[in-house]
Protein backbone atom coordinates (compact mmCIF):
# COMPACT_ATOMS: atom_id res chain seq x y z
CA UNK A 1 0.00 0.00 0.00
CA UNK A 2 1.30 3.44 -0.90
CA UNK A 3 0.56 6.33 1.47
CA UNK A 4 0.45 9.93 0.27
CA UNK A 5 0.93 12.84 2.63
CA UNK A 6 0.02 16.37 1.58
CA UNK A 7 1.15 19.15 3.88
CA UNK A 8 4.65 18.42 5.17
CA UNK A 9 4.73 20.71 8.20
CA UNK A 10 5.34 19.58 11.76
CA UNK A 11 2.47 17.09 11.80
CA UNK A 12 2.65 15.96 8.18
CA UNK A 13 6.38 15.30 8.26
CA UNK A 14 6.02 13.19 11.41
CA UNK A 15 3.20 11.20 9.84
CA UNK A 16 5.19 10.62 6.65
CA UNK A 17 8.29 9.60 8.63
CA UNK A 18 6.34 7.17 10.83
CA UNK A 19 4.57 5.61 7.84
CA UNK A 20 7.92 5.08 6.10
CA UNK A 21 9.41 3.68 9.32
CA UNK A 22 6.48 1.23 9.54
CA UNK A 23 7.33 -0.09 6.08
CA UNK A 24 4.84 1.77 3.91
CA UNK A 25 5.84 3.27 0.61
CA UNK A 26 5.34 7.03 1.08
CA UNK A 27 4.96 9.88 -1.39
CA UNK A 28 4.30 13.48 -0.45
CA UNK A 29 3.73 17.05 -1.51
CA UNK A 30 4.01 20.48 0.06
CA UNK A 31 3.95 23.88 -1.62
CA UNK A 32 7.23 24.72 0.16
CA UNK A 33 10.05 23.08 -1.82
CA UNK A 34 12.34 22.63 1.20
CA UNK A 35 9.66 20.69 3.08
CA UNK A 36 8.95 18.58 0.02
CA UNK A 37 12.62 17.71 -0.45
CA UNK A 38 13.00 16.85 3.25
CA UNK A 39 10.88 13.75 2.59
CA UNK A 40 13.90 12.12 0.94
CA UNK A 41 15.79 12.03 4.24
CA UNK A 42 13.63 9.16 5.49
CA UNK A 43 12.93 7.34 2.25
CA UNK A 44 9.72 9.05 1.15
CA UNK A 45 9.41 10.33 -2.41
CA UNK A 46 8.65 14.02 -2.96
CA UNK A 47 6.20 14.76 -5.77
CA UNK A 48 5.48 18.00 -7.63
CA UNK A 49 1.75 18.33 -6.92
CA UNK A 50 -1.26 17.06 -5.02
CA UNK A 51 -2.53 15.62 -8.30
CA UNK A 52 0.63 13.49 -8.61
CA UNK A 53 0.04 12.19 -5.08
CA UNK A 54 -3.52 11.27 -6.10
CA UNK A 55 -2.22 9.35 -9.10
CA UNK A 56 0.23 7.29 -7.00
CA UNK A 57 -1.21 6.79 -3.51
CA UNK A 58 -3.84 4.37 -2.23
CA UNK A 59 -4.39 6.32 0.98
CA UNK A 60 -3.94 10.09 1.15
CA UNK A 61 -3.53 11.99 4.41
CA UNK A 62 -3.69 15.76 4.36
CA UNK A 63 -2.54 18.13 7.08
CA UNK A 64 -3.29 21.57 5.76
CA UNK A 65 -3.25 24.98 7.47
CA UNK A 66 -6.32 26.67 5.99
CA UNK A 67 -9.74 25.95 4.55
CA UNK A 68 -8.61 27.51 1.27
CA UNK A 69 -5.65 25.12 1.07
CA UNK A 70 -7.96 22.20 1.81
CA UNK A 71 -10.48 23.31 -0.85
CA UNK A 72 -7.75 23.63 -3.49
CA UNK A 73 -6.23 20.27 -2.57
CA UNK A 74 -9.60 18.51 -2.48
CA UNK A 75 -10.36 19.77 -5.99
CA UNK A 76 -7.00 18.47 -7.26
CA UNK A 77 -7.55 15.09 -5.59
CA UNK A 78 -11.07 14.80 -6.98
CA UNK A 79 -9.83 15.53 -10.49
CA UNK A 80 -6.83 13.20 -10.42
CA UNK A 81 -7.96 10.52 -7.95
CA UNK A 82 -9.52 7.17 -8.59
CA UNK A 83 -12.29 5.01 -7.22
CA UNK A 84 -11.42 3.26 -3.97
CA UNK A 85 -8.86 5.78 -2.71
CA UNK A 86 -9.09 6.83 0.91
CA UNK A 87 -8.57 10.50 1.71
CA UNK A 88 -8.42 11.85 5.25
CA UNK A 89 -7.87 15.42 6.46
CA UNK A 90 -6.14 15.40 9.84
Amino acid sequence: MKVGVIGIGIMGSSIARNCAKAGFSVVGFDIVAERRQALSRFGAVPLASAAEVAKEADVILTSLPTVAALDETAAALAAAGRKGQIVCEL
